[in-house]
């Protein structure tokens, strides 16, 4: 549907957010961002340079089974800080990998899953150390 003016996103001064953007065709697509606040000091308005970002999106192939493996869907996964959980439907005979992330670029195995045919719990008890985690199922 386009980026617009309906698009902007306001955070408050010292925060933080994480915003995701979805494209409904392949192609290639050239995104500008600027950022502007108000200078707490001396309420002088300020706009950042554009910064532009290029992303190429591919067409998914939805009859590719080169990987010869179902697509893996999670079932549900808890909401509370910890222990955090997840559910998911397995193959038998596949082995998924569970790995977990701060950062969503350093990524550690922290579990290991064996295809039942049917649904698998994970719990993750290690101790939280990071405000944020990110998971991910991987079938090896």
């Amino acid at each position: 549907d386009g980026i617009s003016e309906a698009d902007k996103f306001v955070t408050k001064a010292g925060a933080h957010a994480h915003q995701s953007m979805a494209f409904s065709e392949a192609g290639t697509y050239r995104v500008g961002f600027n950022f502007s606040g108000k200078l707490a000091a001396n309420g002088l308005n300020i706009i950042s340079q554009e910064y532009e970002l290029l992303f190429e999106v591919e067409e998914a192939d939805h009859d590719d089974d080169s990987h010869g493996h179902d697509d893996l869907a999670i079932g549900a996964y808890s909401t509370g800080a910890s222990p955090f959980s997840l559910s998911f439907e397995t193959k038998a005979g596949l082995t998924y990998e569970i790995e977990a992330s701060h950062d969503l670029k350093k990524w550690e195995e922290i579990g290991e899953v064996k295809g039942n045919g049917g649904t698998v719990d994970f719990i993750d008890q290690r101790e939280a150390l990071f405000n944020s985690q990110y998971y991910r199922v991987k079938i090896k």
